[in-house]
């Protein structure tokens, strides 16, 4: 037992870390956010300064390179700090696996390397062989067409389950940076648990069309006070999908100015009985996301010289 705290710590040490570290950010004037406990804000002499923590992993932000460093000299007083990269000298930076680009124009460019993509489509073979589609897959007739065909409703086997959910995944923390396969990925997790031939057959057609747009980044251009609205657009498609009993599929995007904080494709749970009700629900999921994202907008919208902050600094705890 003694062995094994050791090794792999208690079961409350994130939890105690987070606590440590939230304490040292928060003698430095920086408080959590109440929906994002993840993301610090606050001024710390007289300059705004953001932080988002991931375990060991810092990124800052702030209106000047002086106060990001003097946030960086005093963690560095209490902990043992690697700087990574920064975005003012550099131009580019790596942070989760995620590169963020400064363009010549002030915009951030965000989205993930080449590699990552390749290590994908190297999973299925399809790195040379298999060619690309310009045209974006019907995920939905394929699995309309499963209802009556055994032959895609066949198990996969224990190899082919693991690699479906590997790359399903991948393509979720690529997801994040891409919008744009919300929807293709909410269809393909129906499989996650029971994978079958039609779900493989679903995620061989999404990577090819991934293959012909993986060039594809989130841009973010600078943005001024009189664009800071905060906006949530949604859509349903009523009763569309004989395979999952005719539900339909809520969407939507949060956003702040042009800037999406936050975008969703989700199966309704009931069975709509119009296409109002339909939109009706996709309205409530809005609702909830809106406000679950008032408290992060107020904060990024405090700090209205960063957009777009040209002084981004990753840390590394050691």
């Amino acid at each position: 037992m003694r062995l094994k705290k050791a090794l792999y710590g208690l079961r409350v040490a994130a939890q105690k870390w987070q606590a440590h570290l939230g304490a040292l950010l928060k003698k430095l004037g920086l408080t959590p956010c109440e929906t994002e406990p993840c993301l610090y804000a606050g001024y710390h002499k007289g300059t705004w300064i953001l932080v988002i923590t991931y375990v060991d992993d810092l990124l800052l932000t702030g209106g000047s390179d002086e106060a990001i460093y003097a946030v960086i000299a005093s963690l560095r007083s209490k902990l043992t700090v690697k700087i990574t990269s920064d975005l003012s000298l550099s131009g580019s930076i790596t942070f989760l696996g995620r590169q963020i680009h400064r363009r010549s124009d002030g915009a951030l460019i965000f989205g993930m390397s080449n590699e990552y993509y390749s290590d994908i489509f190297a999973e299925f073979g399809m790195n040379v062989s298999i060619s690309a589609s310009s045209t974006p897959p019907s995920i939905r007739d394929l699995y309309d067409r499963a209802i009556e065909d055994e032959k895609l409703q066949r198990k996969l086997s224990g190899d082919a389950a693991k690699r479906f959910r590997s790359t399903l995944g991948k393509l979720s923390w690529l997801a994040m940076t891409r919008l744009d396969l919300l929807y293709y990925i909410s269809v393909l997790a129906r499989g996650q648990a029971d994978p079958r031939e039609v779900h493989e057959r679903a995620l061989r057609m999404v990577l090819r069309y991934l293959k012909h747009v993986s060039g594809f980044r989130q841009v973010i251009y600078p943005i001024d006070e009189s664009e800071l609205t905060f906006h949530c657009l949604v859509d349903a498609s009523w009763g569309s999908e004989k395979s999952v009993d005719r539900k339909s599929i809520s969407g939507g995007c949060v956003m702040l100015g042009h800037i999406c904080l936050k975008a969703w494709s989700r199966l309704q749970q009931a069975v709509a009985l119009s296409s109002a009700e339909s939109e009706l629900y996709a309205i409530v999921e809005g609702s909830k996301k809106r406000w679950g994202s008032v408290a992060l907008s107020c904060v990024l919208s405090v700090g209205r010289s960063c957009w777009c902050p040209t002084c981004i600094v990753t840390l590394k705890l050691l």
